[in-house]
């Protein structure tokens, strides 16, 4: 917060009052995860609700101005230790080609009342795409970089 009143050009998320350092702390500018259960990425939304409450400075006092939107999905597409999840459409393609896809065929009824076949991955093609994409191709090659020579510098000059 002493920092956060010195006006700073790079000030993540403003905490110069009790409302946004909580929101700093909490590091809910990054957004809610499901690790251990959760939605797979094409899980239908089944509702909306509002979530936790954003204080503002009204009056000179703080209000309630506005509460965080919740998203409550199909409970068919849950599942334990969710990989493949995302709200961002484009990451689809990435998780059908990555888990090799062919996943389970639901019929599920759409907000305008039109139903509609989803496939939903298996558990075995969730653990493919952790595996393969997020253990293998992200993790082992990050942790290689470690072990990478640096062809630019000739050796007589790493040793200095």
């Amino acid at each position: 917060m002493i920092r956060s009143s010195a006006c700073p050009p790079l000030n993540e998320n403003n905490p110069n009052n009790p409302f946004n350092l909580l929101y700093y702390l909490n590091r809910e500018q990054y957004g809610d995860r499901p690790l251990f259960k959760g939605p797979y990425f094409n899980a239908p939304v089944t509702a909306y609700k509002d979530g936790k409450p954003r204080y503002n400075i009204v009056g000179g006092k703080y209000a309630i101005t506005s509460h965080d939107l919740v998203r409550e999905y199909d409970q068919r597409f849950v599942t334990l230790f969710p990989r493949m999840w995302s709200e961002q459409s484009d990451h689809a393609q990435a998780y059908q080609e990555w888990s090799k896809m062919k996943g389970i065929p639901i019929q599920v009824t759409d907000q305008s009342g039109q139903k509609k076949i989803i496939r939903k991955p298996t558990f075995f093609e969730n653990l493919r795409f952790m595996i393969l994409y997020q253990i293998d191709y992200m993790y082992f090659r990050y942790f290689m970089w470690n072990f990478q020579e640096d062809k630019m510098i000739p050796r007589d000059m790493a040793v200095m």
